[in-house]
């Protein structure tokens, strides 16, 4: 199952084979990018994402490394 927000109908079409569901609550024409539908969407670095990633790992997953 794939579950989204917003996408352009055509990032929709192009995943269907890769997902059994796909739930899309907006698909405007037009669309493009993301960020247009929301009132804060700024950008974060790589580093700040790796962070969270690694901070939301199931603990099971530390421990392995």
């Amino acid at each position: 199952m794939l579950a989204v927000p917003v996408a352009s109908p055509e990032a929709i079409e192009a995943l269907r084979d890769d997902a059994d569901e796909i739930v899309c609550l907006e698909r405007p024409e037009g669309f493009l990018a993301v960020g247009q539908f929301y009132r804060d969407f700024h950008q974060i670095s790589d580093d700040e994402v790796m962070h969270i990633l690694h901070a939301k790992r199931p603990a099971e997953m530390h421990e392995s490394n």
